[in-house]
């Protein structure tokens, strides 16, 4: 009896899980169509077919694309319930966002539980070719500096992209430069190539890009300008600098090179240079006026201080290096007692009352913003007092005072000043008569040259070159050639007309008024 029972119990256990293995669903997976096509930018549709040809229901089925492919994005599909013996039908689309050129086997899988059926679809993805291009840089650049460009290729295929592209740089229909380039571009990739332009003249200019990739031309133009700034300066000593001042309507101009002596320099954001200045002398200032080279003196002047005792009084005479009087001039003066000042009239003259100032060491000093600052020691001798005595008068000559020409002093020379009478002179001296006719003929002759003949000065900076003439101070100058053998490339005048034949340059001016100037500018090759 226990073996019987035992036998049943084995039967009964093996038919139930015959049942549970039985009652299940089974999934029958067909995709069509089998093969589709594309091009990027597309929207494709399949449909997929499920059939449960399992003895229970299908539940929450979902159908999906294993495979993951670059620059394609498939939808999903969800099934709620497929009953045994029936057949359900889903369309999943594939969006073609950026995939390349080819053929593309895909898994399709639909799955219920654990339990997976698979089908296989062939995607071909069609060849495209398309790109663009592109030119940025400014659009107006200043005369002096270089132009910059930035080509750009963008591609838009699926494909490698292998061809040729040109760059062509035009003015006033003229061909200026070819650069030639191949590139290389990735798919959905990208190239740029930046170019630098020196040494464009005034003017307006086009530059062209074209590409070939597979006999797909196409091409872009771009248009720039390169032009002169209405610039304009003044170069002036004060207070101890030499200041340059650089303006474009009435505005300041950073970054304008300007040359002092040796000594580079270039214009602040309120467009101003200031050079200090120690020392007298006449300095030359070169002002790069976008490519137009500008040209001042400037002299400094320290001035000199002749000091002279007329009984109680100082009296401070001042004079530039040529010997004017020089107006305006704040004097100082300073001695054991304190300091005193005065300004000197129009004949450079100022006095000082020594009993105020009193006897001894006294240092004189000149304070101007238009001069560097002046000084002068001496020593001044109280007077001597004589006893007065009862005599008969008789008569004496008067005290004379020689004024004589300024001595320019750089340093302070401590310095005894007495006035003493000197006697009178009768007859002629000869020694003066002969100086006087040298001073005489000498300035016959400079009168001459500065009176009636131009005058012709040649200077140079590297490769900028200048001619200035000045017409004579009293009569005009007319019909003026002038010309030079020199190999140019850039060459214009302020004044009259230039041309250029060969390896000469010829300059003519029809007429100057007396006193004017006007400069010839040549850039050499």
């Amino acid at each position: 009896m226990k073996v019987m029972s035992k036998a049943i119990i084995s039967c009964l256990v093996a038919l139930a899980l015959a049942n549970v293995v039985i009652a299940q669903p089974i999934l029958v997976l067909t995709v069509y169509p089998k093969e589709i096509e594309g091009k990027p930018g597309d929207i494709v549709s399949f449909n997929v077919l499920l059939k449960n040809v399992g003895n229970s229901s299908a539940e929450n089925v979902t159908v999906f694309v294993f495979d993951r492919i670059k620059g394609i994005l498939f939808t999903q599909g969800f099934i709620k319930n497929i009953p045994p013996n029936t057949t359900a039908n889903i369309t999943l689309k594939a969006y073609l966002l950026k995939p390349e050129a080819g053929v593309y086997t895909i898994k399709i899988v639909g799955r219920v539980g654990n339990y997976l059926s698979e089908d296989y679809l062939r995607l071909k993805v069609r060849s495209v070719i398309n790109y663009t291009l592109g030119i940025t840089g400014e659009r107006k650049i200043v005369y002096g500096n270089n132009a910059s460009l930035t080509l750009s290729i963008n591609s838009n295929s699926n494909v490698l992209l292998y061809g040729d592209a040109k760059l062509i740089i035009m003015k006033d229909g003229r061909v200026l430069k070819v650069l030639s380039y191949k590139p290389m571009i990735e798919p959905w990739g990208y190239w740029r190539k930046r170019i630098t332009l020196q040494d464009l003249k005034i003017g307006n200019y086009t530059a062209i890009f074209t590409a070939n990739f597979y006999n797909r031309i196409k091409n872009t133009t771009f248009h720039f300008e390169v032009f002169r700034r209405p610039l304009k300066y003044r170069a002036y000593f004060l207070n101890g600098n030499i200041i340059v001042e650089v303006t474009e309507k009435e505005k300041p101009v950073e970054g304008i090179k300007v040359r002092i002596g040796n000594e580079t320099f270039y214009t602040d954001e309120n467009g101003i240079v200031k050079f200090p200045v120690s020392s007298p002398g006449t300095y030359v200032i070169w002002v790069d006026l976008d490519g137009l080279l500008s040209q001042s003196v400037i002299t400094v002047e320290k001035p000199i201080i002749v000091p002279s005792i007329e009984n109680s009084t100082l009296l401070v005479r001042v004079f530039n290096s040529v010997g004017d009087p020089l107006s305006n001039i704040t004097v100082k003066v300073s001695s054991q007692k304190g300091e005193f000042y005065n300004i000197t009239d129009s004949n450079g003259t100022c006095l000082f009352n020594l009993k105020s100032i009193g006897y001894g060491m006294i240092k004189i000093e000149t304070i101007s913003s238009r001069y560097l600052p002046s000084e002068y020691s001496l020593e001044v001798k109280p007077p001597v007092q004589k006893p007065t005595t009862s005599t008969t008068p008789t008569p004496t000559q008067p005290p004379t005072t020689t004024n004589t020409k300024p001595q320019k002093t750089e340093t302070g020379i401590a310095t005894s000043i007495t006035t003493t009478p000197t006697p009178e002179k009768t007859g002629i001296d000869k020694v003066l008569v002969a100086l006087l006719l040298s001073f005489a003929v000498i300035l016959s002759i400079s009168s001459y040259i500065a009176f009636f003949r131009p005058i012709i000065v040649e200077d140079n900076v590297g490769k900028y070159h200048f001619i200035r003439v000045k017409a004579p101070r009293f009569i005009p100058l007319k019909n003026f050639t002038y010309e030079k053998l020199a190999s140019v490339k850039e060459v214009w005048a302020e004044k009259g007309d230039v041309k250029v034949e060969g390896n000469k340059v010829v300059w003519h001016i029809e007429e100057l008024e007396p006193g004017e100037e006007a400069t010839l500018h040549m850039i050499l090759a």
